[in-house]
Formats: structure tokens, sequence, C-alpha cells
């Protein structure tokens, strides 16, 4: 059996990932792709109420409360962790469905350790020593599957954080201008690094339609299927 694959589609907040991750899994059902689509964290279940309660302070679903405060002031190493530990509770149930020929289709995933924690770390280098550590966890260490094709869906934070505003929710611990400003430069190296499918979601201040990113994220990753 033909194994599935597996799609990544990131980018900061506010650049429409689970919007364009729910348009990709309704075109593969089209076009009769088994496919299943999975969001991380996995606020919900108790790795991501952790994140999202202790870390970013944004769901309320324990007791817990925000025990850190400010994210940004989160060793980025020590942060990184917790969000591992969500894709390692998942693994199993991920290979098993690429296995059995399920494509994959993720709003964030190991890119996101590597672009929101990265953006905390100013120093060039430094970063990209960090960003090894995280391949060497994550990948090798943990054992996590690696994506086929990871599509970076880039809106600069500018337009972002607008969009974030907008949408009427309460702000998480990553949503805020410096973390925004700081992550974008993060993902932006990363793209190149890695070779990322990177997708321009606007025409100068204005945010392009969904429509109009979906077609180019799915040219972009149509021919691995």
């Amino acid at each position: 059996m033909k194994k599935g694959k597996f799609i990544v589609i990131e980018g900061t907040d506010g650049s429409g990932k689970n919007t364009q991750k729910e348009l990709l899994v309704k075109r593969f059902k089209k076009w009769g792709f088994p496919v299943e689509g999975i969001s991380f964290p996995r606020y919900g279940t108790p790795t991501g109420d952790i994140i999202g309660d202790i870390y970013l302070g944004k769901t309320n679903r324990t007791s817990l409360g925000n025990w850190f405060g400010d994210a940004d002031k989160v060793n980025p190493q020590i942060a990184s962790l917790y969000f591992a530990a969500d894709r390692v509770a998942h693994r199993e149930k991920m290979l098993n469905l690429l296995d059995d020929g399920v494509n994959i289709i993720s709003d964030r995933y190991v890119e996101s350790n590597m672009g929101h924690q990265g953006g905390k770390i100013k120093n060039y280098e430094e970063r990209r020593n960090f960003i090894d550590f995280l391949v060497d966890l994550e990948y090798n260490l943990l054992e996590l599957p690696k994506p086929d094709s990871v599509v970076f869906l880039y809106l600069p934070y500018q337009i972002a954080l607008k969009a974030v505003t907008n949408r009427g929710n309460s702000i998480d611990g990553h949503e805020n201008e410096s973390h925004m400003k700081n992550a974008e430069q993060s993902y932006l190296e990363l793209s190149d690094r890695f070779n990322w499918e990177k997708i321009i979601c606007c025409f100068g201040m204005q945010i392009r339609s969904k429509k109009e990113i979906h077609d180019e994220v799915w040219n972009s990753i149509k021919d691995i299927l």
C-alpha cells in the first residue's frame, strides 16, 4: 500500500493556517484522496491544555491557570518541550494513518517550535543552533514523522496582527507585536534554510482572497501526491 503524504501548513499567527488546512482537506476529499486534518497544539487533550492554559494563558480549560506570565520570557528550550510532548502523544496515530495510506494535513507542527521559539533568540548563530537542537530532539530522538512538504504562509506581521485583533478572540502569549515580528524573521530564515513552499498572502497591505491562496497552496503540493 502506498503511504500517505504528510503536509504541514506553517506561518505566524493570523496568516490563515487553519483556513488553508481545511480548504486543502476539502480538495483532497473532492479528488478522492484519503485525508485527515489535524492541528497542533491539540487543545482539549491533557498535553494541549497544558500549553493553552499554563504556557499561553489562552484556553482556560483547566484550573491551573497561567504559570509563566509572559510567554516570551520563558526559555525557548523549556517551552519547546511542552509542544514536543503534545506531538509525541499523537505520534502513533499519525504513523498508523500514514502507513494506512491516509494523507495528513497539519496546521502547525515541529516547524512552529522553530519559528516561534526560535524568534525569542536574538543572536543568529544561537538561533541556528537552537533549530539544530529541535531537529535532533523531535525528528531524531522522539522519531516524529517528517513532513513531505512544508507550506509557509507569509503574511507580514503588521497585517497579521490586525487580522488577529479583528478575530475578536482572546489574545494569547504569542499574539503580540514583538513576538510576531521576531517569529516572522525566524520563519523567513527557516523557509530559506529548509526550502519550504513559500506563499505570499498579500499584495502590499491587502490580504489576498482565501481562494487565491488556496489555489497556490494546492499547486505547490499536488506533484507529491
